[in-house]
């Protein structure tokens, strides 16, 4: 169950547009799919570790903090649902034009280093994994180990996702369909936010 829950949570953030994406989206653009998928092989390996670290934070500082799990629930719930907030009103109140894509021009000696260490110190995924790591019971080394990967690929299939998009996207003038992604991976969140706050 915790395999399918850090799947699910890692997409939902993954999908939002954000830097990573527009990077990507911008090889995609300027070198085709092969450059994107670079770009996207380096967020597999840059958001592994970043999980990684996220999750053993909570394994060794946060879980011998002598708190009431349900304070730690209802505190992760808000982040959540706060966070899906924000996705949502950024998605609403901002347009993605393909004018906006071309302003990013990453040299091609950084398609696959940018988009990794973006994916490696992006401070708002590992807030975000390590308030929901609050919620997962399997919590010895092997197992998240294998959570952080899981959460990694969740992460590689959403961003790999725009890299295929990409090839598309020089045809559209205002492509909404990132604006209603973000709106989509916003309600997801909410959604994680309240499921929690009642387990």
């Amino acid at each position: 169950m915790d395999i399918l829950k850090v799947f699910i949570f890692s997409f939902s953030i993954s999908i939002i547009i954000g830097p990573i994406a527009i990077i990507v989206i911008n090889n995609g653009l300027k070198g085709g799919l092969k450059s994107a998928s670079i770009g996207a092989f380096g967020v597999l390996i840059g958001s592994f570790f970043l999980t990684l670290i996220a999750f053993f934070t909570d394994f060794y500082l946060m879980n011998p903090i002598s708190l009431e799990n349900k304070y730690i629930n209802i505190s992760a719930s808000v982040v959540l649902i706060l966070f899906g907030i924000w996705i949502i009103y950024q998605a609403l109140t901002t347009n993605i034009l393909k004018s906006d894509l071309k302003k990013t021009k990453p040299k091609r000696s950084r398609t696959f280093l940018t988009p990794f260490l973006l994916a490696l110190l992006n401070p708002f995924n590992f807030v975000a994994f390590l308030t929901f790591s609050s919620k997962i019971e399997m919590k010895t080394k092997p197992s998240i180990f294998l959570l952080a990967m899981v959460a990694a690929i969740a992460n590689f299939i959403a961003i790999e996702f725009y890299a295929i998009l990409s090839g598309f996207l020089f045809k559209l003038k205002n492509p909404c369909i990132l604006k209603y992604i973000n709106v989509g991976s916003g309600i997801l969140l909410i959604v994680f936010g309240i499921l929690n706050f009642f387990n």
